[in-house]
């Protein structure tokens, strides 16, 4: 009874959370949407000082260089693109400012179950689906937003195509078609009617840095070029409405293969993570019933199975996520890598194990290796591809190394450790008596 007073306190507390933090958000959206388009963004800026301003600067900087963290940013970074037009440093502290309360609500009620349980099984469940729910919901969300704005964004290309037959201008014709147009593709084709009236090229190259995705990008720069060059006539007719056309097929051919791959990749990810969540439940069922169950998965094959098990989970899940991503096309920017290969690589002892196993220069090998990388389009050259190499092969057999040595303690544990019945019995549980003789068995056993 108590468990399940401590659950429903936890459904309820989590629920009351995140239904606060949704109000919050909303009515903090429909006060944004109430002003003008610019207005909301200097707002925005003039009530954040200086110091926090500097701190979510460096914190996004910081978080670009975490691998999870930074595929967590990316994808509220380009959430906040997609549907408000705001300048790179105030997109940059919107979206840490989101991460740190996504991150920080994940805490909250991941240290509310630990203390609710005082189980690191629980702890381990809530983290797993606070990470598989956050990220498929952000995914969803995001997949959602951009399908949205390509649907709109090839309305309005029809209506602006419309407009510009009759008028000739580009101007004339953007302006009158985005005031028919949806708000979220309204402040896009408002912000690129105000580059291309405004005459300066640095706008346009400020807007290829935050524009949500490459039909905006490319729409915006030969309306930009036809608004101050003109317009040519082609064999096919006019060269600005041929490829407003051709904006209108790759956009349907792009919305098309979107629904395709996520109606094939739907419920996928849970798919690939069940084992993982049902290990467990499977694993305490069966040494309830079946206590003969107990020594298999505590023995030496119990824990390589459940390891081969998991670990089959998880690259299973990285590859459907890694299949689903569609924001391939989306400019983001990124810092620096760190080139940690070369620094190592200036060593005199890892040059000298490294130039001995690469591949010379002349041979098949290194030839392969090296369009392969270029092909990759990775920055890495082949003797610090290797030194990667080297190194994950080390923490591979440091690993296995740790894996045998736990698994031979293990064994030795139990034999000295578990109580050792007359007979083993495959159904049902030992009784008092029997589990105290099972236990004197074991304690003479190892005194002898």
């Amino acid at each position: 009874m108590h468990k399940w007073l401590y659950f429903s306190v936890i459904s309820g507390s989590a629920l009351l959370i995140s239904g606060l933090i949704f109000a919050y958000f909303y009515v903090k959206a429909n006060r944004k949407s109430s002003g003008s388009m610019w207005g909301s963004k200097s707002s925005i800026t003039n009530k954040t000082n200086a110091k926090l301003m500097r701190f979510y600067q460096k914190s996004y900087n910081r978080f670009t260089k975490v691998p999870v963290l930074r595929s967590q940013l990316l994808q509220i970074r380009k959430r906040l693109s997609a549907i408000s037009t705001y300048d790179e440093f105030t997109i940059r502290k919107e979206s840490i400012r989101i991460s740190y309360m996504i991150l920080g609500t994940m805490l909250i009620v991941l240290i509310l179950i630990g203390l609710a349980s005082m189980s690191f099984i629980a702890v381990f469940f809530g983290m797993l689906i606070a990470l598989v729910s956050n990220g498929l919901l952000i995914t969803i969300f995001v997949n959602r937003v951009e399908d949205r704005l390509l649907k709109q964004f090839s309305d309005f290309l029809e209506d602006e195509r419309h407009h510009y037959q009759e008028s000739r201008m580009v101007d004339e014709a953007i302006y009158h078609a985005a005031q028919a147009s949806p708000h979220t593709i309204k402040l896009q084709t408002e912000r690129i009617h105000g580059i291309i009236t405004s005459g300066d090229p640095n706008e346009l190259d400020q807007y290829y840095t935050v524009a949500p995705n490459r039909y905006l990008k490319i729409f915006a720069g030969v309306s930009s070029m036809v608004q101050e060059y003109g317009d040519k006539m082609l064999g096919k007719g006019s060269m600005y409405l041929n490829s407003i056309n051709k904006f209108v097929q790759q956009i349907r051919f792009d919305l098309q293969r979107r629904r395709l791959l996520g109606y094939k990749l739907k419920g996928l990810p849970i798919i690939a993570l069940i084992p993982i969540l049902l290990t467990f439940v499977v694993k305490s069922w069966a040494e309830r019933y079946f206590p003969v169950t107990e020594d298999f998965y505590r023995g030496r094959m119990g824990y390589i199975i459940l390891l081969v098990i998991y670990a089959a989970a998880v690259f299973c899940y990285m590859l459907v996520r890694k299949l689903g991503e569609l924001d391939e096309d989306t400019y983001v920017g990124r810092s620096k890598r760190l080139q940690w290969e070369k620094k190592m690589y200036r060593w005199p002892g890892v040059r000298w194990v490294v130039d001995r196993l690469v591949p010379g220069k002349h041979t098949r090998q290194h030839y392969r290796i090296t369009m392969l990388l270029k092909e990759a389009n990775s920055p890495l050259l082949i003797e610090w591809f290797y030194i990667q190499r080297i190194i994950v092969s080390l923490l591979s057999f440091i690993g296995i190394i740790i894996l045998c040595l736990f698994l031979h303690f293990n064994a030795s544990h139990q034999i000295l450790s578990k109580p050792t019945p007359e007979k083993y019995q495959v159904l049902g549980q030992l009784t008092g008596d029997e589990l105290k003789m099972a236990e004197e068995r074991t304690e003479f056993d190892n005194s002898v």
